[in-house]
């Protein structure tokens, strides 16, 4: 598994111009971005692709802007489906990120980034479906 350290060096290593990993970079690299749990997750780049599609679509309706979205969702349909990509999240006090890495190679996939709402801006969950 790949450690949010090794993740570090490895956006340090890969800037490839994305505003998204850069960002993150940065906040990380001055300590303004925490890991948001203990340990990183991950799965199949497939079903990450599924998963995050889905995310996509739900946050479009949302009204929310989701930036580096179609970049990661490019990137894991072009990997192999059983690749494992680790998934990480960060946040700051006004951004939370996610961070996938291909563990086969290292390769940072991409990174997505949400700016944070103030609780009164945030829309009403949807009321749940009757059969």
């Amino acid at each position: 598994m790949i450690s949010f350290e090794r993740a570090k060096t490895l956006l340090a290593e890969q800037a490839d111009g994305s505003a998204t990993k850069q960002v993150l970079a940065d906040a990380l690299s001055t300590g303004a971005a925490t890991p948001m749990s203990s340990s990183p997750g991950g799965g199949s780049a497939h079903d990450l692709a599924r998963d995050f599609g889905i995310r996509r679509v739900t946050a479009a309706r949302a009204g929310l802007d989701v930036a580096g979205l179609y970049e990661v969702l490019q990137a894991l349909h072009t990997s192999p489906g059983d690749a494992y990509v680790t998934l990480m999240h960060f946040q700051t006090q006004a951004e939370l990120f996610s961070l996938f890495i291909r563990n086969v190679d290292e390769r940072i996939l991409g990174a997505i980034r949400l700016v944070k709402r103030p609780k009164e801006q945030r829309p009403p969950f949807p009321p749940f479906a009757s059969r």
